[in-house]
């Protein structure tokens, strides 16, 4: 999935540190939001094994018309990175064009 790629490009980009010492605040919508959950993940899973942590780099996510499921899984790894708010701006599948075809 190129989703997957961005998102693992977007955590490596974070974990080097190209955005300086500050936290990010990270917005995406529908597949973007997608990118998000993947660079979330890899983040994550860096703090699982030990690496110097994606912890304290993302503030705040707001995901909107994320194509996501409402499973524990799936939101226990935003809540766990994200120092902020994770905010889910959810639309009907009939309100987004793309969703129709996730």
């Amino acid at each position: 999935l190129r989703s997957k790629a961005a998102g693992e490009e977007l955590a490596a980009a974070l974990l080097g540190r190209q955005q300086g010492l500050r936290p990010v605040t990270l917005v995406g919508y529908s597949l973007g939001a997608r990118v998000i959950k993947h660079a979330v993940d890899a983040l994550d899973a860096a703090d699982m094994e030990g690496c110097a942590g994606g912890r304290g780099l993302i503030q705040d996510v707001v995901l909107v018309g994320a194509p996501l499921d409402t499973s524990a899984e799936t939101w226990a790894p935003l809540r766990r990175v994200a120092a902020g708010r994770v905010v889910n701006c959810c639309m009907s599948s009939t309100g987004d064009w793309m969703l129709q075809f996730v």
